[in-house]
C-alpha cells in the first residue's frame, strides 16, 4: 500500500469526498485544494523522516524476522521511506501543477453533480 500511494493520487483513484468542494468556486477549490495538499506534503515528508529514521535503527540492530528465513527487517520496513518519499514528491508535483507552475501536467479541480 505504502508504495502504490503515490501513483494512485497520479491517476486521481485516491478516495475523495466533496461533499462540500463541489459547492465551491473553481478558485475556492484550488486554495483549499493547495491547503490540503500542502498540509498532507508535510505530513508526509514527516514520515519519511521517521521512516528512514526506523530503517537505520532496525538496520545497526540487526533486527530479523522471527521465521525460519530470518528476513533482515530494514529491508520490508523499507516500503515506508520510500513509499511516502514518493507520494511527497508527487504532492509536490501536484502543487506545483495546481497553480501552473509546470507545464504538461493538469490536477483535477472540478465539481461533480450529484444523483
Amino acid at each position: 500500500g505504502f508504495l502504490g500511494a503515490g501513483y494512485v493520487l497520479r491517476i486521481g483513484r485516491q478516495l475523495e469526498i466533496d461533499v462540500v468542494t463541489m459547492r465551491l468556486t473553481e478558485k475556492a477549490r484550488r486554495i483549499l485544494g493547495s491547503i490540503t495538499d500542502f498540509v498532507a506534503l508535510a505530513f508526509c515528508a514527516y514520515v519519511t523522516y521517521l521512516g528512514y529514521r526506523f530503517v537505520s535503527l532496525s538496520y545497526l540492530m540487526q533486527a530479523s524476522s522471527a521465521s525460519e528465513l530470518d528476513v533482515p527487517l530494514w529491508i520490508p520496513y523499507l516500503a515506508i521511506p520510500i513509499g511516502f518519499g514518493i507520494l511527497t514528491l508527487e504532492l509536490l508535483a501536484r502543487l506545483a501543477a495546481r497553480w501552473g507552475l509546470v507545464e504538461g501536467r493538469t490536477v483535477r479541480i472540478e465539481a461533480h453533480s450529484v444523483d
